[in-house]
């Protein structure tokens, strides 16, 4: 499940799949240990890796057991030439969760979400319940749910590797209602333009596995070959701040 999920690439389906391997624990410890030794493919080591550290998040008996193998984990000879920059990415988030404080990643996190809050709610009347006009209007509870939101490619880009941080710091310890909008914002939101949803998540995809084109040999058309293929292993996390997020409904956060 989680593999599927990482798959469609953008950052709200991978943050569900660490939430889901998180309740998972233990009994899929031993299995997600395995497969992060020994990854079939890129996308077999990221499930194992951010599954993995969603569980140590979320089971601190487990953690520092997760934690030796993450930062213990070594490029074998032979390996595939994605292996070890995709490895890099979990010892770099472990290293990150150790160095600072996680409260202090889930409050910066949060008030990213409160900003969302704020900015995806401005169009509503003034005398809507669902509009927020400050950030100190948004709860936790409120604002989870917009940091679970966030549009982004959890594979790529500036700021993918802080976006699973963020998001797995808050998935790990999450209710499952807390992923989804209270149905009155839902309604007051109105509709969410599905089209442009998954055709954002098509070319998420494309850029990671290459388009395809008919390749002609004489006249005749044979079996169609990736244009391009990524070599893309996953964003590395830092701590960078950023000023702007943006969320499935098109709305921007620039900071306030």
């Amino acid at each position: 499940m989680w593999t599927t999920l990482w798959r469609l690439s953008a950052l709200p389906f991978a943050v569900r799949a660490a939430w889901l391997a998180a309740r998972l624990g233990k009994p899929m410890l031993a299995s997600y240990k395995a497969r992060f030794a020994h990854p079939s493919d890129q996308d077999d080591l990221r499930e194992a890796g951010w599954g993995l550290i969603t569980m140590g998040l979320r089971h601190q008996g487990l953690r520092s057991e997760i934690w030796r193998t993450l930062l213990g984990r070594k490029v074998q000879p032979g390996e595939a030439d994605w292996v070890g920059p995709g490895t890099e990415v979990f010892t770099t988030a472990a290293r990150i969760l150790d160095e600072e404080d996680e409260d202090a990643i889930r409050a910066a996190a949060l008030t990213s979400a409160r900003k969302m809050a704020v900015a995806g709610t401005a169009h509503l009347p003034e005398s809507s319940p669902m509009r927020f006009a400050s950030i100190e209007q948004v709860s936790d509870e409120a604002a989870l749910p917009w940091a679970f939101a966030t549009w982004h490619d959890a594979r790529a880009g500036e700021y993918a590797g802080t976006f699973m941080v963020e998001g797995v710091v808050l998935a790990a310890k999450a209710r499952a209602e807390d992923c989804y909008f209270p149905a009155q914002l839902l309604h007051a939101l109105s509709e969410q333009d599905l089209e442009e949803i998954g055709a954002s998540v098509v070319e998420m995809v494309r850029e990671r596995v290459g388009s395809y084109q008919p390749v002609v040999r004489e006249r005749e058309q044979v079996q169609e070959v990736p244009r391009a293929m990524s070599r893309d292993v996953g964003a590395v996390p830092t701590r960078a701040s950023r000023d702007c997020v943006p969320i499935r409904w098109g709305h921007v956060s620039e900071g306030a």
